[in-house]
Protein backbone atom coordinates (compact mmCIF):
# COMPACT_ATOMS: atom_id res chain seq x y z
CA UNK A 1 0.00 0.00 0.00
CA UNK A 2 1.70 3.59 -0.83
CA UNK A 3 1.92 6.14 1.33
CA UNK A 4 -0.23 8.80 1.52
CA UNK A 5 -0.41 12.38 3.24
CA UNK A 6 -3.29 14.56 4.70
CA UNK A 7 -4.63 17.38 3.06
CA UNK A 8 -6.37 20.02 3.96
CA UNK A 9 -9.63 21.47 1.69
CA UNK A 10 -10.12 25.23 1.87
CA UNK A 11 -12.46 24.64 4.98
CA UNK A 12 -10.20 22.75 6.93
CA UNK A 13 -11.48 19.09 6.09
CA UNK A 14 -9.08 16.25 5.96
CA UNK A 15 -8.26 14.26 2.84
CA UNK A 16 -5.88 11.21 2.57
CA UNK A 17 -4.10 11.31 -0.95
CA UNK A 18 -2.02 8.87 -2.21
CA UNK A 19 1.74 10.73 -2.20
CA UNK A 20 2.14 10.00 -5.39
CA UNK A 21 -0.81 12.24 -7.13
CA UNK A 22 0.56 14.76 -4.95
CA UNK A 23 2.03 17.79 -7.14
CA UNK A 24 4.67 20.59 -5.77
CA UNK A 25 3.05 24.30 -5.91
CA UNK A 26 4.69 27.43 -5.39
CA UNK A 27 2.65 30.57 -5.22
CA UNK A 28 2.95 33.45 -4.68
CA UNK A 29 0.44 36.37 -3.02
CA UNK A 30 0.50 39.98 -2.17
CA UNK A 31 -1.32 41.54 1.17
CA UNK A 32 -2.25 45.40 0.39
CA UNK A 33 -3.96 47.41 2.82
CA UNK A 34 -5.21 51.06 1.91
CA UNK A 35 -6.51 52.88 4.76
CA UNK A 36 -8.11 50.70 7.16
CA UNK A 37 -8.95 47.95 3.83
CA UNK A 38 -7.61 45.02 2.70
CA UNK A 39 -7.59 43.86 -1.13
CA UNK A 40 -9.06 40.11 -1.82
CA UNK A 41 -9.80 38.52 -4.74
CA UNK A 42 -12.63 36.10 -5.51
CA UNK A 43 -12.31 33.29 -8.49
CA UNK A 44 -15.19 32.67 -11.02
CA UNK A 45 -17.69 29.96 -9.58
CA UNK A 46 -16.45 30.03 -6.09
CA UNK A 47 -17.68 32.08 -2.70
CA UNK A 48 -14.19 32.15 -1.57
CA UNK A 49 -11.65 35.18 -1.17
CA UNK A 50 -8.27 35.19 -1.13
CA UNK A 51 -5.47 37.69 -1.73
CA UNK A 52 -4.56 38.34 -4.79
CA UNK A 53 -1.52 36.16 -6.42
CA UNK A 54 -1.20 32.40 -7.68
CA UNK A 55 1.00 29.63 -9.40
CA UNK A 56 4.85 30.30 -10.11
CA UNK A 57 5.24 29.90 -14.28
CA UNK A 58 8.30 28.00 -15.71
CA UNK A 59 11.53 30.28 -15.38
CA UNK A 60 9.89 32.90 -13.20
CA UNK A 61 11.45 34.10 -9.81
CA UNK A 62 8.75 34.47 -7.09
CA UNK A 63 8.96 38.49 -7.10
CA UNK A 64 8.19 38.11 -10.72
CA UNK A 65 5.37 35.85 -9.66
CA UNK A 66 4.14 38.35 -7.34
CA UNK A 67 4.13 41.21 -9.94
CA UNK A 68 2.13 38.92 -12.78
CA UNK A 69 0.12 37.22 -10.63
CA UNK A 70 -0.99 40.58 -8.68
CA UNK A 71 -1.69 42.30 -11.81
CA UNK A 72 -3.44 39.86 -13.54
CA UNK A 73 -6.24 39.42 -10.35
CA UNK A 74 -6.41 43.07 -9.91
CA UNK A 75 -5.08 45.25 -12.56
CA UNK A 76 -2.34 47.07 -10.34
CA UNK A 77 1.25 46.90 -10.71
CA UNK A 78 3.02 46.23 -7.98
CA UNK A 79 5.86 48.91 -7.47
CA UNK A 80 7.34 48.72 -3.83
CA UNK A 81 7.13 45.17 -1.90
CA UNK A 82 8.65 43.27 0.64
CA UNK A 83 9.33 40.03 1.71
CA UNK A 84 6.74 38.49 4.82
CA UNK A 85 5.96 35.18 5.38
CA UNK A 86 6.58 31.31 3.62
CA UNK A 87 3.70 29.06 4.81
CA UNK A 88 4.49 24.65 3.46
CA UNK A 89 0.92 23.36 3.41
CA UNK A 90 -0.74 20.03 2.21
CA UNK A 91 -3.59 21.46 0.15
CA UNK A 92 -6.73 19.37 -1.63
CA UNK A 93 -8.84 21.28 -3.92
CA UNK A 94 -12.20 19.90 -4.31
CA UNK A 95 -11.76 18.47 -7.87
CA UNK A 96 -9.53 15.67 -6.44
CA UNK A 97 -6.14 17.63 -6.73
CA UNK A 98 -3.56 18.02 -4.09
CA UNK A 99 -0.71 20.05 -3.73
CA UNK A 100 2.37 20.12 -1.41
CA UNK A 101 2.26 23.50 -1.25
CA UNK A 102 4.61 26.77 -0.73
CA UNK A 103 3.01 30.14 -0.08
CA UNK A 104 5.23 32.99 -0.52
CA UNK A 105 3.58 36.32 0.88
CA UNK A 106 5.15 39.69 0.29
CA UNK A 107 3.65 43.27 1.93
CA UNK A 108 2.90 45.31 -0.99
CA UNK A 109 3.40 49.10 -0.26
CA UNK A 110 3.13 50.88 -3.50
CA UNK A 111 1.15 50.14 -6.77
CA UNK A 112 -0.13 51.86 -9.45
CA UNK A 113 -2.72 51.16 -12.03
CA UNK A 114 -6.43 50.90 -11.87
CA UNK A 115 -7.93 48.50 -9.93
CA UNK A 116 -9.73 45.89 -12.17
CA UNK A 117 -12.98 44.93 -10.44
CA UNK A 118 -15.01 42.53 -12.51
CA UNK A 119 -14.41 39.08 -14.23
CA UNK A 120 -11.17 38.81 -16.19
CA UNK A 121 -9.61 35.86 -18.43
CA UNK A 122 -7.19 34.92 -15.40
CA UNK A 123 -10.50 33.44 -13.70
CA UNK A 124 -10.80 36.30 -11.24
CA UNK A 125 -14.84 37.46 -10.49
CA UNK A 126 -13.74 40.73 -8.05
CA UNK A 127 -11.11 42.32 -7.14
CA UNK A 128 -12.11 44.59 -4.20
CA UNK A 129 -11.12 46.57 -0.63
CA UNK A 130 -12.64 45.08 2.18
CA UNK A 131 -12.81 46.77 5.79
CA UNK A 132 -10.54 44.89 8.10
CA UNK A 133 -13.23 44.98 10.59
CA UNK A 134 -15.50 43.18 8.63
CA UNK A 135 -13.18 40.07 7.46
CA UNK A 136 -15.88 37.49 9.08
CA UNK A 137 -18.61 38.54 6.61
CA UNK A 138 -16.56 36.89 3.41
CA UNK A 139 -15.92 33.20 2.93
CA UNK A 140 -11.80 33.45 3.55
CA UNK A 141 -9.90 31.19 4.77
CA UNK A 142 -8.97 31.01 8.81
CA UNK A 143 -5.18 30.58 8.13
CA UNK A 144 -5.49 33.75 5.71
CA UNK A 145 -7.33 35.78 8.72
CA UNK A 146 -4.74 35.37 10.85
CA UNK A 147 -1.86 36.09 8.24
CA UNK A 148 -3.84 39.64 7.70
CA UNK A 149 -3.63 40.14 11.18
CA UNK A 150 -0.09 39.12 11.70
CA UNK A 151 0.79 41.46 8.54
CA UNK A 152 -1.86 44.11 10.15
CA UNK A 153 0.61 44.31 13.44
CA UNK A 154 3.52 45.60 11.66
CA UNK A 155 1.54 47.88 9.21
CA UNK A 156 0.70 51.44 10.01
CA UNK A 157 -2.82 52.25 8.44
Amino acid sequence: MEKTVTCYDFEGNPHEVEESKVKPRTSCYGIYFSHDQILLTNDIGTDKWDLPGGGMEEGESKEETLIREFEEETGLIVEEYSYFQTIKEYFYLNQGEAWDSERNYYLVKTVSGNLQNQINKFGTAEAKFISINHLNDFNIKTSIKQLIHLALQGWSL
